[in-house]
């Protein structure tokens, strides 16, 4: 849940732990579970505080580049598909997403079920080591590695894929108060 919300905090190191301390399956319910609560925590907070916070947290960078989430009414592909891609950056988008129109509790399913194969995949390795059994998580951990490259290769390509798919994207304007809850 910290990893979500302190953004800095790589998830996969604290996904592996998970699977090393607790094995695959209950580190990747415990990880799933706590990503779950600290969606959920952002977007509250985000929802409370506003866009100042959102500024304060996300380079602006990030936030032009996902700025086309703002406007959209319907956007649960486009954030399971971005929450699917190997090296995005997740917490951004997940602070971005208190921004948006969409319903806390519908974004924090979504998000959730789009992280849950890299968490499996996190704990799995995490729980071989913990056995010293090296082989499954050293071809756990290659493939995950060139998923990763494959994602920072063609994230781009997806973004504007994702961000065009409705009839052409304009700017959004950035919201000056949070939406209601």
């Amino acid at each position: 849940m910290l990893q979500i919300v302190v953004a800095f905090i790589p998830g996969e190191v604290v996904q592996i732990a998970g699977g090393y301390v607790f094995g695959t399956a209950l580190g990747a319910v415990y990880s799933l579970v706590g990503a779950g609560l600290g969606t959920l925590l952002v977007i509250l907070l985000v929802r409370l505080v506003g866009f100042s916070l959102v500024r304060l947290l996300v380079p602006a960078k990030n936030l032009q580049r996902f700025d086309f989430l703002l406007n959209r009414t319907r956007s649960e592909v486009a954030v399971f598909v971005l929450f699917l891609i190997p090296g995005l950056p997740k917490d951004a988008l997940t602070y971005i997403a208190g921004l948006t129109p969409m319903k806390p509790l519908r974004f924090v399913v979504i998000s959730v079920l789009a992280r849950f194969p890299g968490l499996l995949g996190s704990a799995y390795i995490g729980a071989h080591l913990a056995k010293k059994s090296y082989w499954p998580a050293v071809a756990v951990s290659a493939a995950a590695l060139v998923l990763f490259i494959i994602g920072v290769i063609f994230k781009d390509k997806v973004i504007d894929r994702v961000r065009d798919k409705k009839s052409g994207h304009q700017a959004a304007e950035l919201p000056k108060a949070p939406p209601k809850i």
